[in-house]
Formats: C-alpha cells, structure tokens, sequence
C-alpha cells in the first residue's frame, strides 16, 4: 500500500496480522548536510506518552518490555504488538531536525523522505511512503 502525506493505516487489519513489523526510514538531504533524529512515542489513549518512558530516541532506544525498539543508527524501528505496554493505542514515529532553527535547517531542505513498513517475520511490505 502506497501511503499519501496524512494517511494512517491499520497494521492489525492486515490478514494474517503480524506479530511484530519493522518501519525504516530513508531521507536524502538537497544540499546541506542535515542532522535529522528518529523518535518513537508509545501513546495511549489520551494521545499523549504516560511517560518520559513512553518516549524512544537515540538515549532511550527501546521501551521497557522490549515492544518498542530504535536501531542503533536511528533509521529503522521495531515494534513488537504483543510486548506493548496494554496502555498503547498507537506509535507515533516522527523525525526531528536537531538544532534545525539555529542553524536555519528546515524539512523543505529534504530531497526525499522515505517510509517502509514490513511484517517481520514474512518481510512483506505492508505500506510505503511516499
């Protein structure tokens, strides 16, 4: 499934739902060398993380239990369904541009921003952005 800008979609509605998948991230940058972060929030139904906890980056690279999980050169994420905390409705991943204003970086300096969701135990792409 080809993903829009804005469009959600719904892992566990796949049929066999998989057990765990894995989002990796791609970006190339147009012409200035950009220090992008991938974080991760394990969000509950309020929207919001119950924690600091609840939030996965390069210092806090896996949720407690092992659910959530930040690859070590910060491209990809694993999530496990099943090792969630029973609180989390959904995971949010979401890039940062690190000390983007002061050096008057922006996203619009991106040439691409890839996403990739796979099933990880089949490897099957579920859905792909852009």
């Amino acid at each position: 499934m080809d993903l829009q800008a804005g469009q959600n979609i719904s892992i566990s509605r796949h049929s066999p739902a998989p057990a765990a998948i894995t989002v990796a991230l791609a970006w190339e940058p147009a012409t200035t060398a950009l220090t992008l972060d991938a974080n991760a929030f394990a969000l509950a139904a309020s929207g919001k993380v119950r924690c600091d906890a609840d939030f996965i980056f390069y210092n806090q690279p896996t949720l407690a239990g092992g659910g959530l999980q930040r690859a070590d050169d910060g491209r990809a994420f694993t999530v496990q369904f099943a090792a969630l905390p029973t609180a989390t409705e959904r995971v949010v991943i979401a890039l940062t541009l690190d000390q983007g204003q002061r050096r008057g970086q922006s996203f619009g300096q991106l040439r691409q921003v890839r996403t990739e969701v796979r099933d990880v135990a089949s490897q099957a792409v579920l859905a792909v952005f852009p």
